[in-house]
């Protein structure tokens, strides 16, 4: 079987504990959170949906994220 290189194999949506992980282990040792380190991280776990972006803007509309600077946002309550 011949693969294409622009074919993936990443899975098209993580599951709702794994985005939250990979939020989670996105987060610096200071408490913020970038686009491109949680891009990094869902590219990691093979994550391609939904993206570092959105995921970001949900956790804004939630309340839990609050942008802190370019790119940046910060933690505004801890999960369990």
């Amino acid at each position: 079987m011949k693969i294409n290189r622009n074919q993936t194999k990443r899975k098209s949506h993580g599951s709702v504990s794994e985005l939250l992980r990979a939020m989670k282990s996105s987060t610096a040792s200071d408490g913020t959170l970038t686009i491109a380190s949680l891009a990094s991280t869902l590219r990691g776990m093979e994550i391609s949906e939904p993206t570092a972006e959105h995921l970001i803007g949900r956790g804004e509309m939630e309340g839990v994220l609050q942008k802190s600077g370019v790119n940046t946002w910060f933690w505004l309550q801890q999960s369990s």
